[in-house]
C-alpha cells in the first residue's frame, strides 16, 4: 500500500508502512502527535490535520518529499539540519506554525518547487527562495516585508500586506 490516512490515530504503532508511503494522519483538534517509533525513515508525503503539536525531528527521516499540515500545527518542530529537508518538494500549510520556515532552512530546501502557506504565523523573511514553481502565501505576515525573492519563481500568489516592498500584482503569474 502507498498511500493510507489513519484517522485518531493515538500514537501506538504502525506496523507494516513501506518505505516511500504517502501518510495522512488526522487527529482531533488540540491533541499532541505522538509519532510512532516504527514510521519507516523514506516517505513521499507526510501530512496532518487537528494536530496541535508536531515533531518532525523526532521522526530522524532520511528522505520526505512533501510535508503538510491542517488546522493544527501550533508547533512545528522541523530543524533546517534533518537530512529530509534537502528532499523536499512541497510544502502546504494552513493555520499553522511557520517559525521553522528561517533562511537556514530555505537555503537547505534546494528541491522545494511548491510553498503554500495560508492563515500561518509570520515568517522572518523569505530570502533565499528562488526558482519556485507555485508560491502562495496568503493571510501570513513576512516581518521583514521584502518580497523580492519571489520575483525568480513561476507563479506566486500573495496577499497584499501593509509594507510589503511589492505587490501581488507586480510579481509572477505564469502558470506554465
Amino acid at each position: 500500500m502507498k498511500y493510507f490516512s489513519i484517522h485518531g490515530f493515538n500514537g501506538f504503532n504502525v506496523k507494516g508502512i513501506k518505505n516511500e508511503s504517502s501518510i495522512s494522519f488526522w487527529g482531533k483538534p488540540g491533541q499532541k502527535f505522538e509519532f510512532p517509533n516504527s514510521l519507516p525513515k523514506r516517505l513521499n508525503s507526510l501530512g496532518f490535520l487537528y494536530y496541535k503539536s508536531i515533531d518532525l525531528d523526532s521522526l530522524n527521516l532520511e528522505y520526505l518529499e512533501s510535508f503538510d499540515s491542517s488546522y493544527g500545527g501550533k508547533s512545528i518542530i522541523v530543524d533546517a539540519n534533518n537530512a529530509f529537508v534537502p528532499y523536499l518538494k512541497s510544502i502546504d500549510i494552513i493555520r499553522g506554525n511557520c517559525s521553522f520556515f528561517t533562511p537556514s532552512f530555505i537555503n537547505r530546501a534546494k528541491a522545494l518547487k511548491v510553498l503554500m502557506i495560508e492563515n500561518c504565523t509570520p515568517i522572518f523573511s523569505l530570502k533565499g527562495i528562488c526558482y519556485l514553481n507555485h508560491v502562495s502565501i496568503t493571510g501570513t505576515d513576512i516581518l521583514d516585508k521584502d518580497l523580492t525573492p519571489l520575483k525568480t519563481c513561476k507563479y506566486v500568489n500573495v496577499t497584499d500586506k501593509k509594507g510589503f516592498n511589492m505587490r501581488n500584482k507586480d510579481l509572477p503569474k505564469n502558470t506554465q
